[in-house]
């Protein structure tokens, strides 16, 4: 009886301990009122949008996509403010990405718009993805103390004349 009540102890002590340190995170999948949260933004051959039919999306119904062609770009950006988060160190930001046709190099990027004269880059990640399933990039550790609000923006560009579509889906941004 004293080994049962030993082990029961042992156990509750095991499983009342903190369960982890403090984090703090936020996510967006293009979900909701998408067109108030979401900027994108070409240069040269390419375009973008965002998908609604739920067939092409990673999580939920809707995903962004990405085309480039020819040395273009495009990009989308999600703003995060984090000057209300407890913690801002060890910092990742992710999201997943989906070329449709073949292998693509897809950045992850995290802005910092508060520095003057222009917005600097706190962290950039640009990571090969296979064609057809959804992959995740990740980028981190970085440290966001003393910055109220970053930009985190998934950006493709294709140097050749068939460019191709890349799907951009569930942005995280967690400090902790």
């Amino acid at each position: 009886m004293r080994a049962a009540v030993a082990a029961a102890l042992a156990l509750t002590a095991v499983f009342t301990g903190t369960a982890h340190a403090d984090v703090s995170y936020d996510r967006d999948g293009y979900e909701g009122k998408y067109e108030e949260r979401w900027h994108g933004q070409t240069w040269g051959a390419a375009t973008g949008g965002i998908e609604t039919d739920e067939v092409n999306a990673y999580k939920g119904s809707n995903n962004g996509w990405l085309y480039a062609r020819s040395g273009g770009a495009a990009a989308h950006s999600r703003q995060f403010v984090v000057n209300n988060w407890t913690t801002r160190t060890n910092c990742f930001a992710r999201v997943w990405a989906n070329p449709e046709s073949r292998t693509a190099d897809v950045g992850l990027q995290v802005w910092n718009p508060n520095t003057t004269p222009n917005w600097t880059i706190v962290v950039s990640k640009s990571q090969k993805v296979a064609a057809g399933d959804y992959g995740q990039i990740v980028a981190g550790p970085f440290n966001l103390t003393n910055i109220g609000s970053v930009f985190v923006q998934g950006i493709y560009g294709d140097g050749t004349a068939q460019g191709q579509v890349v799907r951009l889906d569930e942005f995280e941004l967690e400090c902790g």
